[in-house]
C-alpha cells in the first residue's frame, strides 16, 4: 500500500501540476509554509485557531475549517491518493482559487487552515504546492474524541454522505464494518472516524518527507508551552518567547450532553481491535477503568430536568423551532451555514467574486 502510494506521488495529477507551474510562472519561487492539518475535528483546532490569530495578527493567513464540509466533501474524497480521485477534486473552481489565493498569501508569510474538513487535500494539494506544503497531524485519545465528536450530534442528525464517513464510502482503510454499521451507536461511529482518520494521517507521514509532517496530541498540546512553539516554529512563525494562549471558546455545552450523551455503548470498544491496536501504538490506555473515568464528562448531567429534556427531545424541538424561524426570516442565518452558502456559490473569501 506504501508502494502503491509512492507511486502515485511521483505519478502527481497532470492537472495539478500545470496549475502550480502556471502559479509559480507569476509569482517568486520562495513562499513561505503552506500547512494543513489532520484531525478527526473536536482536537484543539479552535484553539489552535484563535491562539495563532491573536499572537499573529498581520503578516500571514490563519483560517479554521476554510472550507465547509459541504464544499470539499471530506468523506466522499477521503484518501484521494489515486489519480482519478486528484483530477476530480481539482476540477473544482474553488478548489483551484484556492490554491491561487493560498500561493499569493505564502509570498507574504506562512498559510495555515487548522480543521479536519480539509484533511483529503492534502494529496491534492502535495502535487500543486510541492515541497512548500507541510502537514500537521493532532491525535487525541479515541474515547474523548469519538464521545466529544457524537456528543455534537455526529451520526445522530449530522450525517450526511459528504463528511460523515462510512465504512461505505469508497477507498476507506475498514470496509468490513459495513457489515454492522447499521447496528452500531453514533459514538461507535465516530470511533470509526477515528480509526480512519488516524490511519489516513499515518499514510500521510509516510508519504511526506519527514521535515514535512509534525505529529502531536492534543493532551500535550493545550498543557506545553513547548509544544505550543515547536508547532509555530513548524508552520514557520517566528518565535522568541512563549505563545499567548487563547481562551477556551469551543467547550462542551451542557445542552449537548442532554441531546446527544454517551450511553452504556461506550463499553463496546472493546470490539473494536484496530481501535485498540491504533491506540496503544499512540500510547494512548484503553484499560477499562481509565476510558470509564474519561467518558464520564460526555455523558447525561444527573438530575431530573437534564432526564426529562434528554428524553422529551426538548432540544431538538427547539433547534427545529429555531429553523422555522431562519426560514421566516425572523432571525438571521447561523454564519456556518451562510459561509456554506456563499462557497457553494464559488466564492471562497467574503468579498471574493464567485465563479
Amino acid at each position: 500500500m506504501a508502494a502503491e502510494r509512492q507511486a502515485s506521488r511521483a505519478r502527481g495529477s497532470p492537472l495539478a501540476r500545470e496549475l502550480g507551474k502556471s502559479i509559480r510562472r507569476g509569482s517568486n519561487l520562495s513562499g513561505h509554509p503552506i500547512t494543513l492539518t489532520v484531525s478527526t475535528g473536536r482536537a484543539g483546532t479552535t484553539f489552535l485557531s484563535r491562539t495563532f490569530k491573536e499572537n499573529f495578527p498581520t503578516g500571514c493567513s490563519v483560517s479554521h475549517e476554510l472550507l465547509h464540509a459541504m464544499v470539499v466533501k471530506p468523506a466522499l474524497s477521503h484518501r484521494p491518493f489515486d489519480r482519478e480521485t486528484k483530477e476530480r477534486i481539482l476540477s473544482e473552481p474553488i478548489i483551484q482559487d484556492l490554491i491561487r489565493q493560498w500561493k499569493t498569501k505564502a509570498e507574504v508569510g506562512p498559510v495555515v487552515d487548522f480543521g479536519w474538513t480539509m484533511c483529503p487535500l492534502v494529496p491534492v494539494l502535495e502535487d500543486a504546492f510541492g515541497d512548500q506544503l507541510r502537514v500537521l497531524v493532532i491525535h487525541r485519545h479515541p474515547i474523548t474524541a469519538a464521545a466529544s465528536i457524537a456528543t455534537m450530534g455526529s451520526y445522530w442528525d449530522f450525517d450526511h454522505e459528504y463528511y460523515a464517513i462510512s465504512p461505505m464510502h469508497a477507498r476507506v482503510r475498514f470496509p468490513h464494518y459495513a457489515a454492522r454499521w447499521s447496528q452500531m451507536t453514533p459514538f461507535e461511529k465516530c470511533l470509526f472516524r477515528w480509526l480512519e482518520t488516524t490511519a489516513y494521517g499515518e499514510e500521510v507521514r509516510d508519504v511526506l518527507p519527514r521535515q514535512r509532517w509534525l505529529a502531536v496530541t492534543f493532551e500535550e498540546m493545550i498543557k506545553s508551552d513547548e509544544v505550543l512553539e515547536n508547532i509555530a516554529r513548524f508552520l514557520g512563525f517566528s518565535v522568541s518567547k512563549p505563545l499567548a494562549r487563547a481562551r477556551e471558546d469551543n467547550a462542551l455545552k451542557t445542552h449537548n450532553l442532554e441531546r446527544y450523551p454517551v450511553g452504556k455503548e461506550w463499553r463496546n470498544y472493546v470490539d473494536y481491535p484496530e481501535v485498540l491496536d491504533y491506540a496503544r501504538r499512540l500510547n494512548y490506555d484503553m484499560q477499562m477503568e481509565n476510558v470509564e473515568r474519561l467518558v464520564r464528562k460526555y455523558q447525561l448531567p444527573p438530575g431530573i430536568l437534564p432526564y426529562i429534556r434528554n428524553r422529551t427531545g426538548f432540544w431538538n424541538l427547539r433547534s427545529r423551532a429555531g429553523v422555522a424561524i431562519r426560514k421566516l426570516g425572523l432571525r438571521r442565518e447561523y454564519p456556518d451555514k451562510a459561509r456554506m452558502y456563499r462557497q457553494l456559490k464559488g466564492q471562497l473569501y467574503p468579498g471574493d467574486a464567485t465563479s
